[in-house]
C-alpha cells in the first residue's frame, strides 16, 4: 500500500541550522523538498570536487581489484585518506608515464627512417655555417639542387626517399623539409627512455592491486561525502525568515508524533498539514508485504513509482512478473542454471542485494516449473528426455501449441479484470464510476472469446454476445463522460485497445516457442559437428554452449521489453497507473559508522 502522507515545515533559529538538521537526519524519516533558491556554498563545491575525483580513483581500480581480498599488513593500518592520496598520485604517475611513453613512440616513429645517429652532429655542422636540411619526398619528386650543394639519400620507405641536402651557404630554394624532428635524442636514447618508464608503469600498476584491494572502504567514503553533500544542500537551501530559518519536506503519517517529540526536544517549531494528493512534488512511500519487497529492486532497476495519487501494484506485479519471465524464457535447464547462480550469490554475498537475488530466485523457480510442465529443457527433443522432464500433454500433445495460446488469452483475460475490479473497489465510493470498470472487467472476457474465435477458430458463444452487450452498456452509461467531446471521440477507440491488450499477451507464446527454436537450432548445429568427429566435437560443444548463451541473452531482453510492457502498461493502464511517482528519499545518515 501507498502510506498516507503528511507535509511539514520545521523552523529553527538561523544560528541552529546544523543542529536542526542533525536530528533530522538522526530521525531519517523527511523527503526534503527541493529549494527554490540557488543552493551554493564553498563548503559544497568542495565536497563536490573531492566526491569527482574520489570516484575517478574508484573507477580507475575496479578493473585492477583482487579476485581474493588480500592483506597489506603496511596498508590494513593505515588511514583510508592516505592509502586515496597515494592512489591518486600513483594514478596520475602513471598517466604522465603513458603520456611520455606515447610522445617518445611518436618521436622513434619520425626518427627511425633515419637511423640511430647522434643529432648533435646536424647541430653542430649548423652552428659551424652549413646549411642542412633533412627533407622526404617521392623519388619523382626530388628537387634539381645547384651546385656545390650535396644530397645524400639515407633511406628509402614505401616509396619515399629520407635524403639530407648540406651547402655552404643558405639555400634560397624550397625544399620537402621534414618538420618537428627531435634531434636532441637518440633512437637508442628514446628506447632507453620507454624501457625506464615500461618498468615504473609495472611498477605502479602492481600497486594499484593494493589499493583496489580496500575498494569497500572508498565506497564508505563516498557515502560519507553523499551524506556530507545532501547535509550542505539542505543547510543552504533552507528559508530565511528573520533570525529564523526552516525546511519544508514530507513525512509518512505515522511519523508524525517521532518528528513533533524530537522537534519539541531540539528547540524547533514544527508546522504540519494534509498533503494534495494531486501535487506532484508528494513523494511515493510503500509499504510493501515482507514477501513483495524483491519487487523494490524491479522498480528502481526501471525506475518508475507510482503516482502518489495511485494504486500500490506490488502483489501482482511479482506475481504476473514471475509467470511472463517463466513462459518469456520457457526453459527449465535454464531456469535450473538460474536457480544455482542465484543460490550462489545469497551464500556469497550474504548481506548484498538479497532482496534483488530473491527476486532472481523466484523467476528461476517459476521457470523450473514452467518447463516442467512444457517438457522443456536445453531444446533436447522430447522424446530423448526422462518421463519426468516430458510435460504434460495439454502444453506438449497434438494441440498443444493451441492451448498454450489460449493460456496467454486466459491470463489476459484474469490479468487486465483484476486491474478493473481492483480500479472498481477503490471506487466504491463513486458506484456509478465503479460500475462503469466492473463493465470493462466484463467487456475483456468478450474480448477473450473474440481472440479464441479469430486466432484458434473457436466459436464464438452466445455468452460472449452478451458480455459485450452488458460490459458496453456499463461502459457507455457510467465510464464515459458525454460532457467531454475528447472522451466521446476516443470512446471508440478505447474499445479498440481493450481487443488489443487482450491481443498482445500472445507475445507470450510467440517469443517463448522462438526461444525453443533457437535452442533446438543451436543443438543441431553442434550434434552435426559431433558426428565428423575429431576436433568437430569440440566445435560442436562450442556451438551449443554459445548458442544457448545468446538464447539466454535474448530471453532477458524480451523479458525487459515484453514481460515489463505487459505489467507496466497494458495492466497499467486498466488500473490507471501512470508511473509518475517520486520515490520517498528521506534524510538520514547514510554511512552508520
Amino acid at each position: 500500500m501507498i502510506e498516507k502522507m503528511k507535509e511539514i515545515t520545521v523552523v529553527c533559529l538561523t544560528s541552529a541550522k546544523e543542529q536542526a538538521l542533525d536530528a533530522l537526519r538522526d530521525l531519517g524519516v523527511m523527503h526534503v523538498k527541493p529549494s527554490d533558491k540557488p543552493v551554493q556554498s564553498e563548503e559544497l563545491t568542495d565536497v563536490r570536487q573531492k566526491k569527482e575525483k574520489l570516484q575517478e580513483i574508484i573507477n580507475y581500480l575496479i578493473p585492477h581489484k583482487p579476485e581474493e581480498e588480500a592483506k597489506f599488513p603496511e596498508y590494513d593500518e593505515k588511514p583510508t585518506i592516505e592509502i586515496l592520496k597515494e592512489a591518486w598520485q600513483a594514478i596520475h604517475d602513471i598517466k604522465w608515464y603513458e603520456e611520455n611513453v606515447a610522445n617518445h613512440d611518436r618521436m622513434y616513429a619520425a626518427l627511425k627512417p633515419w637511423g640511430n645517429f647522434d643529432g648533435s652532429l646536424i647541430t653542430q655542422l649548423r652552428e659551424k655555417g652549413l646549411d642542412v636540411r633533412l627533407c622526404v619526398c617521392k623519388e619523382a619528386d626530388m628537387p634539381e639542387l645547384p651546385e656545390g650543394v650535396t644530397c645524400q639519400i639515407i633511406n628509402q620507405v614505401d616509396g619515399e626517399n629520407y635524403f639530407i641536402v648540406i651547402s655552404t651557404e643558405k639555400l634560397e630554394m624550397t625544399l620537402p623539409e621534414v618538420q618537428h624532428l627531435h634531434l636532441e635524442t637518440s633512437l637508442s636514447e628514446l628506447e632507453e627512455r620507454n624501457k625506464v618508464s615500461q618498468k615504473t608503469i609495472a611498477t605502479l600498476r602492481g600497486k594499484l592491486q593494493i589499493y583496489a584491494n580496500y575498494l569497500d572502504r572508498y565506497d564508505e567514503t563516498m557515502n560519507t561525502l553523499l551524506e556530507k553533500e545532501e547535509f550542505l544542500m539542505n543547510r543552504d537551501g533552507m528559508g530565511d525568515a528573520e533570525k529564523l530559518a526552516y525546511i519544508t519536506g514530507f513525512i509518512a503519517a505515522d511519523d508524525l508524533e517521532n518528528v513533533k517529540a524530537s522537534a519539541n526536544k531540539n528547540g524547533m517549531a514544527m508546522i504540519a498539514k494534509d498533503v494534495d494528493p494531486e501535487n506532484p512534488e508528494v513523494p511515493t512511500k510503500l509499504r510493501i508485504p515482507k514477501f513483495a519487497q524483491m519487487t523494490i529492486p524491479f522498480f528502481r532497476f526501471i525506475g518508475i513509482m507510482p503516482g502518489y495519487n495511485e494504486t500500490d501494484a506490488s502483489i501482482p506485479i511479482l506475481f504476473f512478473l514471475s509467470l511472463f519471465f517463466a513462459m518469456i524464457i520457457g526453459d527449465a535447464g535454464y531456469g535450473v542454471l538460474f536457480s544455482i547462480c542465484a543460490i550462489i550469490a545469497k551464500i556469497k554475498l550474504p548481506k548484498q542485494n538479497q532482496l534483488a537475488i530473491n527476486l532472481i530466485l523466484t523467476f528461476s523457480l517459476t521457470t523450473v516449473g514452467w518447463g516442467l510442465l512444457t517438457g522443456t529443457f536445453f531444446g533436447i527433443p522430447q522424446e530423448k528426455l526422462p518421463s519426468f522432464l516430458k510435460g504434460i500433454n495439454w502444453f506438449t500433445g497434438e494441440n498443444g501449441e493451441a492451448n498454450i495460446k489460449q493460456l496467454c488469452f486466459i491470463i489476459a483475460a484474469i490479468h487486465l479484470t483484476i486491474a478493473r475490479v481492483w480500479k472498481a473497489v477503490l471506487l466504491m465510493r463513486f458506484p456509478f464510476k465503479a460500475l462503469g470498470h466492473l463493465g470493462w472487467a466484463i467487456f475483456i472476457w468478450g474480448n477473450y472469446f473474440l481472440a479464441c474465435t479469430l486466432l484458434l477458430g473457436n466459436e464464438f458463444p452466445e455468452m460472449a454476445k452478451n458480455m459485450y452487450i452488458a460490459g458496453a452498456v456499463l461502459i457507455l452509461l457510467f465510464n464515459i463522460n458525454w460532457k467531454d467531446s475528447g472522451n466521446v471521440i476516443n470512446a471508440p477507440f478505447d474499445f479498440i485497445n481493450s481487443f488489443v491488450d487482450v491481443l498482445s499477451y500472445i507475445r507470450l507464446f510467440a517469443v517463448g516457442f522462438a526461444s525453443l527454436k533457437i535452442a533446438q537450432t543451436f543443438n543441431g548445429m553442434g550434434m552435426g559437428l559431433f558426428t565428423e568427429g575429431g576436433l568437430s566435437v569440440i566445435g560442436g560443444i562450442i556451438v551449443i554452449g554459445l548458442g544457448h548463451l545468446l538464447n539466454i541473452i535474448l530471453g532477458f531482453m524480451a523479458v525487459l521489453v515484453h514481460g515489463i510492457r505487459l505489467n507496466t502498461l497494458e495492466f497499467s493502464n486498466h488500473v490507471d497507473i501512470t508511473w509518475g511517482g517520486i520515490f520517498f528519499k528521506p534524510f538520514k545518515k547514510i554511512n552508520k559508522q
